[in-house]
């Protein structure tokens, strides 16, 4: 349904032989229809890009489609805003429910670079090296930016560098790096700490503070789009839904074992 909006852009006299994905439908009387993504010839056309749910699943596969890059995948189960600070014991339980059950598991979670001698460190990299040993994935998840600029590359190269070496003296190995998207549109963010990873996963924008923004995202072995879980409740068929491109399907940490289906 095409949202509420005083004026919005819609493709019209679209040719016979074009090829169309998805169908937009006006929320008045009448329900005019409209079609969403459209490929032409060796050209694809968007009216408007919706970041979530299943605009999002339709604009991909058109976009995957249009430059021959058509790859369906299995979405990864991801818990985010995993940190030393967490139910660890909970983690751990869900970690035993998702190998029991064949479900990949991915965390993203992040860590500290100083304290590391501590018990608390020492039971932290515990419990995710038990989430390894079954199969799980671990995406180290950057920091929040706070009053940092540009000048602080070096800086926040070698607080990567003191994360990562921390983890793996405790035999835990982050298989990636996860961050806000805009993280891949700024020099400073992306080439001191994005690059230090072949796999990255991006996750929606909360609140983006650039050091040097220069918008040539880079590119790597595999880069997961991150989308809240939430976001598909709204589609009737989920059995349904296809993804045309590596996506991380986000839970925030459980707090409890309890289901809530409200």
């Amino acid at each position: 349904m095409l949202p509420f909006v005083e004026r919005m852009d819609v493709l019209t006299g679209v040719p016979k032989q074009a090829q169309s994905y998805g169908m937009l439908k006006t929320q008045n009387n009448e329900g005019q229809s409209y079609k969403y993504g459209v490929i032409n010839q060796k050209q694809g056309y968007l009216p408007f890009f919706n970041n979530k749910g299943l605009g999002l699943i339709t604009a991909s596969k058109m976009i995957a489609i249009l430059f021959n890059r058509q790859e369906e995948t299995k979405p990864l189960l991801t818990i985010t805003d995993v940190s030393p600070y967490s139910n660890l014991k909970l983690l751990d339980q869900l970690s035993v429910f998702c190998e029991k059950h064949g479900i990949p598991l991915a965390i993203s979670t992040s860590t500290v670079a100083k304290n590391t001698e501590m018990h608390a460190y020492k039971r932290f990299t515990m419990y995710l090296r038990r989430l390894e040993d079954r199969g799980g994935v671990i995406f180290l998840q950057a920091p929040v930016i706070g009053g940092a600029t540009a000048d602080n590359a070096g800086e926040l190269s070698e607080l990567f560098d003191n994360y990562l070496l921390n983890l793996a003296q405790n035999q835990v190995y982050p298989v990636g790096i996860s961050a806000q998207g805009f993280w891949n549109q700024d020099r400073v963010l992306r080439n001191s700490a994005l690059k230090k990873a072949n796999y990255q996963m991006l996750l929606p924008n909360k609140k983006v503070v650039y050091l040097d923004q220069d918008n040539q995202g880079g590119t790597n072995s595999r880069s997961y789009l991150a989308l809240p879980a939430s976001s598909f409740n709204k589609i009737k068929h989920q059995a349904d839904v296809r993804f045309a491109m590596p996506t991380a399907l986000t839970f925030k940490m459980p707090d409890s074992k309890v289901v809530r289906l409200s």
